[in-house]
């Protein structure tokens, strides 16, 4: 878990988001010719939306996936709908997928909670990434994480499973107080970027990427997209 740089805003958003979010790879396919988008006739200032969000990432125009090609030819503002985006995590995999309106956009190498038992996140302090499905609630920079993608975590399942665990007694009490559920949860660059080229997880619980990718998501997935953290 991640120290955020301003006090977050509580959100009202907490509810589970269920979307056909397309097929899940857990291996990121290659960039293919197959899926080249050209605009040889067309001058910046008759691009649409998503050619233009499209070219701020600065994406080799001759060589894109499915969901980049898509972008591009998006003409109207949907490509800024959180319901057009969709994030899967594969922990096990060390791995975040993106799609765009269910084609596959990018991926992009992870690291996660530095517990060696890698299971769903349980209390504040077990070092543990949460699975499930979350949305990102709000966006900001940090100057020690680059961008911050703060998520809903605790969700609503996070709560119940929590308040099963505290009626069965087995939440941890340290030093006479009883653990939290915590907070603060996200996705986030990182300052320790050789960890994350040799898939160390070392994170206090959020999801870390490389700091060009984090700078990617920033820029494409709006407030409101739906993340589903798988094992």
């Amino acid at each position: 878990m991640a120290a955020a740089a301003a006090t977050p805003k509580i959100s009202p958003i907490d509810h589970v988001l269920v979307v056909s979010p397309g097929p899940v790879l857990p291996n990121a396919p290659a960039p293919s010719t197959d899926h080249q988008f050209h605009l040889d006739h067309q001058s910046p200032e008759f691009w649409g939306p998503g050619r233009r969000l499209l070219a701020s990432l600065g994406l080799p125009p001759s060589h894109l996936t499915e969901g980049e090609a898509l972008l591009g030819q998006t003409e109207d503002q949907s490509c800024y709908d959180p319901m057009s985006w969709t994030v899967i995590v594969h922990k096990s995999a060390y791995l975040l997928d993106v799609y765009y309106k269910g084609k596959h956009f990018d991926s992009f190498p992870a690291v996660f909670g530095r517990n060696p038992d890698h299971s769903a996140k349980k209390w504040e302090g077990d070092l543990r990434t949460p699975e499930g499905n979350y949305l990102i609630v709000e966006k900001y920079y940090n100057p020690r994480w680059r961008w911050f993608l703060r998520l809903n975590y605790p969700n609503y399942s996070d709560r119940q499973r929590y308040e099963t665990m505290m009626g069965e007694g087995l939440v941890p009490v340290v030093h006479g107080h009883r653990r939290a559920l915590g907070g603060s949860i996200g996705i986030h660059g990182t300052d320790r970027p050789r960890f994350n080229r040799l898939r160390i997880n070392w994170t206090l619980g959020c999801i870390s990427v490389q700091n060009d990718a984090i700078d990617e998501l920033e820029r494409i997935l709006p407030v409101g997209t739906l993340v589903i953290i798988k094992p």
